[in-house]
Formats: structure tokens, C-alpha cells, sequence
């Protein structure tokens, strides 16, 4: 079966700047239609960071390990 890869972040905590109110919230409800969208078609890799677990050095560490260290294979999305 074809894999739909997707990595999802959201950040309502700053340390800076005031937060957010619906990233996060908006981040889990995009990756929930993608698990629905997935249901039977696809095998889901997903991958989540959300407020303090989405710092820059975890955000790149995911999508190298994600999307550029992965194997893909024919049909994959």
C-alpha cells in the first residue's frame, strides 16, 4: 500500500512574543483529516511537534528524517 508522509507543527507558545490561541489546535485537526483521508488508501507516516517540542533543531531533524532520509517507494504522496 502507498504511504502518505506528513509531518505537522504547531507552536501557540512563544517565548518572545505573545501566543498564539489555534495553531496547535489548527496543526492536530489538519493531521486528523489526513488520518481520515488516509483510512484505506494509504498507510500513514505522520509525524507531530507541537509548542516546545517544535523547536527549529527538532523541526529540521524531523523533516530530514521525514522526507530526505527516507526510502520512498513508487505511489508514495
Amino acid at each position: 500500500m502507498k504511504t502518505l508522509h506528513a509531518l505537522f507543527v504547531g507552536i501557540d507558545k512563544y517565548e518572545k512574543i505573545s501566543g498564539l490561541d489555534a495553531a496547535v489546535l489548527d496543526s492536530e485537526r489538519v493531521k486528523k483529516y489526513f488520518e481520515r483521508t488516509a483510512e484505506g488508501n494509504f498507510t500513514p507516516n505522520f509525524n507531530a511537534l507541537y509548542n516546545e517540542k517544535a523547536t527549529k533543531e527538532n523541526v529540521v531533524t524531523a523533516f530530514e528524517n521525514h522526507f530526505i532520509n527516507s526510502t520512498p517507494t513508487k505511489g508514495d504522496v
